[in-house]
């Protein structure tokens, strides 16, 4: 069974309409699925609010999503919105804690980041009226701040409908190994996935964005990437504000003895695991040891440790219809 057909043979037992597959599948989910969940809570609170001057928005409920216009480099990204004349009332949970308000006209900047490779990402969204000639419609749009790829524009997208062309296709899709070609037959394998898991620090951090959250600090402590084809995972988890702090502590001298670790900047270090699954079927001694200090360490931001093994499984599970082949990845 090739790593298309296993991905196929997971999904489809799943429900095929979004409420019900995304509350399958917590607590994880995508930005597709944080937002499918949230449109479907705010479509079953509004109508029945006491007030009915809010009652009366529920149908300005939106999904929207900027699918026809991703590239290969932005992908696609989805969204809740509330749209108006004035403003639009927006909520792009995995990118920023709370709903916020884009006046008409204006621009609103999203909660700073840390992303793997880099000190600073950021996003922005934008609100406005198109020029008469495109039609003079209401446009949301997001950019980044720190890259310079095309603005996203966000359009409507029914729901149930995201499922089929949205979610499976992007977890069935698989791109040719680095250096290998579709037409050359090469190794096809999964993108990078990545996990984030947000934590609650007792003191405001000094290098990582936050949100005040009941006396606490709510940050996005934890990322995870799974790189099926280096094959590999990476851990980025905060330096200054965690790992040199009361509740990261008694991690430092684990971390730091760590084969993989690399310390990025002040603000995050970097711990990697480089797997042989390129051609053992199973992760050997040496690995097992370090799967397990990993999987404590993701616990120790509230991720299970079990994950990290199904993650270690995957990576080993998708190079099984290629471990062993003869092929040549060129530079």
């Amino acid at each position: 069974m090739n790593a298309v057909e296993q991905a196929k043979e997971m999904i489809e037992p799943l429900p095929t309409k979004g409420k019900e597959f995304w509350t399958a599948l917590q607590p994880f989910g995508s930005c597709l699925g944080a937002s499918t969940l949230i449109y479907h809570a705010l479509h079953d609170a509004i109508p029945n609010h006491p007030d009915p001057q809010v009652a009366k928005y529920a149908d300005t409920v939106q999904l929207l999503t900027c699918a026809k216009h991703a590239t290969s480099e932005t992908q696609y990204h989805v969204i809740v919105a509330l749209c108006f004349d004035t403003f639009a009332l927006t909520i792009d949970h995995p990118l920023h804690p709370t709903a916020f308000k884009v006046p008409l006209g204006c621009d609103f900047a999203m909660t700073p980041y840390i992303p793997l490779f880099s000190e600073k990402g950021q996003e922005r969204f934008s609100y406005f009226v198109t020029d008469e000639e495109d039609g003079g419609i209401y446009m949301l749009t997001m950019h980044s701040t720190i890259n310079s790829y095309p603005a996203l524009s966000f359009t409507p997208m029914h729901v149930d409908a995201t499922v089929a062309q949205l979610a499976i296709p992007a977890a069935s899709k698989r791109k040719p190994l680095k250096g290998t070609s579709e037409q050359d037959e090469g190794v096809l394998l999964p993108p990078r996935k990545y996990v984030s898991v947000r934590m609650l620090l007792d003191e405001e951090p000094r290098c990582i964005a936050s949100t005040p959250l009941h006396g606490k600090f709510l940050i996005t402590a934890l990322r995870v990437q799974v790189d099926f084809g280096e094959p590999a995972l990476l851990f980025q988890i905060p330096r200054a504000d965690w790992l040199d702090r009361a509740q990261g502590r008694a991690w430092v001298d684990r971390v730091r003895l760590f084969e993989g670790y690399v310390e990025e900047c002040e603000a995050t270090v970097h711990v990697v695991l480089r797997l042989g699954a390129t051609t053992r079927s199973a992760p050997c001694r040496r690995e097992r040891e370090q799967i397990e200090m990993l999987g404590a360490l993701a616990e120790a931001f509230g991720l299970e440790k079990e994950v990290i093994e199904d993650m270690v499984d995957a990576i080993y599970r998708a190079w099984v219809p290629y471990r062993g082949m003869s092929f040549c990845v060129c530079s």
